[in-house]
C-alpha cells in the first residue's frame, strides 16, 4: 500500500500546559494522509529576522507499506522511533539502500529523491526527520517540481529501479547508520546519560551544519541549566513527562512549561535552560543543533560548571562576597551535568540565587 495523499490544514498536538509560548512548537501541518500512513511538519520559529529556522518532521507508516518516491530541497537527517525501513535514495548518481532500525540516524542529502518502505514484522514504523530550510522550499512532493536537474534525480532513481543499473548491479556504498542506542554515551552518572553527535563522530553530518543529541534522564533528575554559545536547539520529547524552563539572557523568565511525550522545543543560543524528568519516571528526548561542529554547552550548576571553573577572588568580588562563601555555595553541587533530583540536594536556595545573578 502507498503513503499518498493530499495536504490537510494545521492541527495543534502534544501535551504542554503552555502552548502560547513561542518555545513549545505545537503547530503541526499534515503534509500527506492516507491508509498507509501520514507525514507532519512542524515549522521552526522566525527568530530575530531568522528565515529559514530548521523544520521537524514526523512520518509514521503501516507495516507493509511504500512511501513513494519523493522529492525534497533539503537535507533530511532521519531518526528512528520505531520500526525498521529500507531507505533508497539517489547517492554519486546511483541508487544506494540502508535497512535501518530503532535508534539509527541516517542523512538523506538535499537534491536527492528518495523513497520508504516499512519492512517490519507487523510494526508500524515511526521515523522523525529535521529539515534544514536553509535556502531550500521545504518538505513538498517532487511533483511539484520542474527544474531539469530535479527530474534528472527522478530519471535515475527509477532507472537505477528497474532500468539496467538495477540488472547490473550498479547501486553503490552508502555511509553506514548511527546508532544512538548502541553507541558508548558522551557522559553518564547515576541520574541518566547524554549522547551528542557531530560530524566527528558521524561525517555526514558535515553535509547538514547540523549535530544530534540524545539525552535520558531518571525519574526526578535534571538536565543541569546551561546555554549553548554556538547553537540553536530542537527537542522532541520521545518518553516520559517533564519540565522545561527558558531564561531570557536578561534573567528573567521565558518559560516554565509541563512536557509530554510528542512535544517539541527549541531554545535559542544564549538562552540559559534546563529539562527536568517528573517523580513518575524518566524522561527521553532527542533532538537537532544548528551547528555541526561540537557544542560546547556552558553549564551553570555543577561540578563542570562556568563558576566553577572561574572560581577566584574576582569572581567573589563580582558578586560581592568572601571568596570562602562563593566557594562553599558553588561547590554544594557535587554532580555535574546530570543532577539527582531535588530532595538529594542541600544548598538549593543558594545555589539557585547565585544562577540569578549569574543570569542578570
Amino acid at each position: 500500500m502507498e503513503v499518498d495523499g493530499k495536504q490537510e490544514g494545521e492541527e495543534k498536538v502534544g501535551g504542554s500546559d503552555c502552548e502560547t509560548s513561542i518555545f513549545i512548537l505545537n503547530k503541526f501541518k499534515k503534509v500527506i494522509k492516507s491508509e498507509g500512513g501520514e507525514v507532519k511538519v512542524v515549522s521552526g520559529y522566525r527568530w530575530k529576522g531568522d528565515l529559514n529556522p530548521m523544520h521537524i518532521g514526523f512520518v509514521s507508516m503501516e507495516p507493509n507499506t511504500l512511501f513513494i518516491p519523493q522529492y525534497i530541497d533539503a537535507n533530511l537527517i532521519l531518526f528512528i522511533q520505531t520500526g525498521e525501513v529500507k531507505v533508497g535514495w539517489i547517492h554519486k548518481d546511483k541508487l544506494v539502500e540502508a535497512k535501518l532500525k530503532m535508534g539509527d540516524v541516517s542523512v538523506i542529502p538535499a537534491g536527492s529523491a528518495f523513497y520508504f518502505i516499512n519492512v517490519g514484522n507487523d510494526e508500524k514504523l515511526r521515523m522523525i526527520c529535521s529539515i534544514n530550510a536553509a535556502g531550500t522550499s521545504g518538505w513538498k512532493s517532487y511533483q511539484e517540481y520542474e527544474e531539469s536537474y530535479k527530474a534528472w534525480s527522478w530519471r535515475k532513481l527509477l532507472n537505477s529501479i528497474i532500468g539496467k543499473q538495477w540488472r547490473k548491479g550498479g547501486r553503490v556504498h552508502s555511509p553506514e547508520p548511527y546508532n544512538l542506542y548502541g553507541n558508548e554515551p558522551s557522559f553518564c552518572n547515576d541520574y541518566g546519560s547524554s549522547i551528542s553527535i557531530d560530524r566527528r563522530q558521524y561525517s555526514p553530518l558535515k553535509l547538514t551544519g547540523t549535530s544530534i543529541y540524545f539525552v535520558n534522564l531518571t525519574a526526578g533528575s535534571m538536565l543541569a541549566p546551561h546555554l549553548n554559545p554556538m547553537a540553536t536547539e530542537y527537542g522532541i520529547i520521545l518518553k516520559g513527562t517533564g519540565i522545561i524552563q527558558v531564561v531570557f539572557p536578561n534573567g528573567t523568565n521565558a518559560m516554565t512549561a509541563k512536557v509530554r511525550a510528542g512535544d517539541v522545543f527549541w531554545v535559542p543560543r544564549y538562552f540559559p535552560f534546563c529539562q527536568i524528568a517528573s517523580m513518575d519516571g524518566s524522561l527521553e528526548f532527542f533532538g537537532y543543533t544548528t551547528s555541526e561542529k561540537k557544542n560546547r554547552p556552558q553549564f551553570l550548576i555543577g561540578a563542570s560548571s562556568v563558576l566553577k571553573n572561574m572560581m577566584g577572588p574576582e569572581l567573589a568580588a563580582a558578586f560581592g562576597v568572601a571568596e570562602e562563601t562563593l566557594e562553599r555555595v558553588v561547590g554544594a553541587q557535587s554532580q555535574s551535568i546530570i543532577l539527582p533530583p531535588l530532595h538529594e540536594e542541600e544548598g538549593e536556595e543558594k545555589e539557585q540565587v547565585i544562577i540569578r545573578r549569574v543570569a542578570a
